[in-house]
This record gives C-alpha cells, sequence and structure tokens, in this order.
C-alpha cells in the first residue's frame, strides 16, 4: 500500500469508539446522589498510546492531556452517558439537563446521577458490583486540523477531540463480533444463490467477503488476548497493559507502571470455544527492534500473511 494512500487516515473524521478498562477503585456506585443513585468513574486516560486498527492496518493512538477541554467549556455540547453505546440514556449533559459531570485531572472522568426508578439502572448498579461491567468507552470524532501525526501516518496525537458519548461497557465487548460476522456471513453468500452473476464477479465477491472475515477474527483474537492479559496481571492505578502484536502462538505486550515494566513475549493457546489460555510460565522480556526492508519484499510478506489469516478460517464454499 503507498503512503498517500495511508495518508487518508488522517483525514477521517467520523465518529469512533476507544475502551478503557477500569479497576474496582476507579469506579463507585453509591446509592447517596440527588435522585437515589450516583456512579463515578474514568471514562478514558490521556497521554498513554494504544494500537488502533482500520482498513490500512494498525496505528498508535494517544489522546493528549487537555484534549477534552474544549467539549467541556463547550456548555451547549449534549453528551450522553449510555451501556453498551446504544439504548436510552442513563444521563445527560446538555444546555437543558445537568444529570451527568465531566471532569478532567487530566484523565477523562464522569459522574452521573442515576434514576433508582429506572429497571435498567438496577441492572447497571447490579453489574456493576458483580464487575460484569468493568470497562468505559467513549464515542468522538478527532478534530483533524489539531491532530499530530508521524511521517509514515503509524502513530497519531489526538490534541483536541469533540467529545459526543460516554458508556460503561462489558469485558471485551468487542467479543461475540466473528459469531456475528459468521452470521451475516453465511447470509449474505447464500443470498448470493439469487442474484444473476457471473463467475468472475461471484469470485470477487466471495473474495471480499473473505478478507472482511479475517479482519474480524484478528480483532476478534486480539480482543481475547486483552482481556486475558488484563485478568492475568490486574493492572492498578497508573499500570497498564496493551498488545504490541501477536501470532497464532504467541502474543507480544507492554506493561507500563510495574516495577518490571517493559516488552514481553507469552505464548498462548485457543480451545474449541475461542477462549485464551495464556502459557502458565514468567513473560519472557523482549527487547523491539526496527529493520529496513524493501518495499516490494514488505509488500510480498504482506500478502503472505493476508493469504494465510484468510486460509485459517475460510468458510466453506458456496455451492453455485
Amino acid at each position: 500500500m503507498l503512503l498517500r494512500e495511508i495518508a487518508d487516515r488522517a483525514s477521517v473524521d467520523e465518529l469512533v469508539f476507544r475502551t478503557h478498562t477500569f479497576k474496582p477503585e476507579d469506579v463507585e456506585i453509591r446509592e447517596d446522589g440527588p435522585t437515589g443513585f450516583s456512579f463515578e468513574g474514568i471514562a478514558s486516560v490521556v497521554d498513554f498510546a494504544y494500537p488502533v486498527r482500520d482498513i490500512f492496518g494498525e496505528y498508535m493512538e494517544t489522546i493528549k492531556a487537555g484534549a477534552f477541554d474544549a467539549t467541556l467549556r463547550d456548555k451547549k455540547a449534549t453528551i450522553s452517558l449510555y451501556k453498551g453505546h446504544k439504548g436510552d440514556p442513563y444521563a445527560v449533559r446538555s444546555a437543558n439537563a445537568n444529570t451527568l459531570t465531566l471532569s478532567v485531572d487530566p484523565h477523562l472522568r464522569v459522574k452521573a446521577d442515576l434514576d433508582p426508578a429506572r429497571s435498567d439502572v438496577q441492572n447497571l448498579a447490579s453489574m456493576l458490583r458483580r464487575r460484569e461491567m468493568t470497562e468505559m468507552s467513549i464515542g468522538f470524532r478527532p478534530i483533524t486540523a489539531r491532530d499530530r501525526w508521524n511521517k509514515d501516518y503509524t502513530a497519531v496525537e489526538r490534541t483536541q477531540v469533540s467529545l459526543r458519548e460516554v458508556s460503561i461497557v462489558e469485558l471485551g465487548a468487542n467479543l461475540g463480533g466473528t459469531e456475528a460476522a459468521v452470521r451475516s456471513l453465511d447470509e449474505a453468500m447464500r443470498s448470493l444463490d439469487a442474484l444473476d452473476l457471473t463467475q468472475d464477479e461471484l469470485t470477487r465477491a466471495m473474495r471480499s467477503f473473505e478478507r472482511r472475515f479475517a479482519d474480524l477474527y484478528t480483532d476478534d483474537v486480539r480482543a481475547r488476548l486483552r482481556s486475558a492479559l488484563i485478568e492475568r496481571f490486574q493492572p492498578g492505578q497508573a499500570q497498564y497493559v496493551w498488545i504490541r502484536d501477536f501470532s497464532d502462538t504467541e502474543v507480544i505486550f507492554e506493561r507500563e507502571g510495574y516495577p518490571d515494566s517493559g516488552c514481553f513475549r507469552l505464548d498462548y493457546t485457543l480451545d474449541d470455544s475461542g477462549s485464551v489460555m495464556l502459557a502458565d510460565v514468567t513473560p519472557k522480556k523482549v527487547t523491539p527492534f526496527t529493520t529496513y526492508r524493501s518495499a516490494s519484499d514488505l509488500f510480498a510478506e504482506r500478502d503472505r500473511l493476508d493469504r494465510d489469516r484468510h486460509a485459517l478460517k475460510r468458510p466453506a464454499p458456496i455451492q453455485v
């Protein structure tokens, strides 16, 4: 892929979502708010790089301290608190409502006054106390004019974003994407039977479906690995675990804020249900390094890896 094509990611200003895993000390729900229930939590951390995947591959994103300030100063901006980015909002901060309070310290914090008469609020409180909801997510639009990209568009610092919503989500909220993708893929491919397609058109359609499915499968494995690493290392205040890379058998990850921070390698396996099982050994510390290869060799290697990933979870061919 040419650099000028990858550079297109710098112009994307659509609504995006980013997830932050909190620890018990990061969140609190109690029955003493003005309306009976109050919820407090950290919706997003700042000055911490994490990987993001788009149609061009993967890049590192950092939301800088102060990125939310413009939104918080805008008294007309409407921001809502949801569960899973859907349904009716639990609380709202707008010109007409003030049941949601947002602040920075420098991380983005939320405080919401919830209505205990709502059954969904009672369910939310129960799930939080039982640790069934352990992540918060934000929805924002990048202010592209304020973004700072590196020269090869593999890393960006967001110095200002337009915050639209915050949400409480389940641990590993991306899990299940592959199963849904399989159902959608099967339905879409079955519908091809009703279309009058040439063999070439059918082949191109199948390849497009397979590529999309392979990307979803990769994202699903990454989400499962991330959940397994968080469960293993239990990051506390100012401690972070994030994945640098992974293969079919090992994961490379970073730990920050730990006594033994750094980059590590650990083997893993997937059982028949797709659950991640990390090797019960001490992770091996590794040192990342950069190598330079010719563009033609690199693209050939990427094509080979794409073919391998497609073959890994290739759907059964349809009968025509």
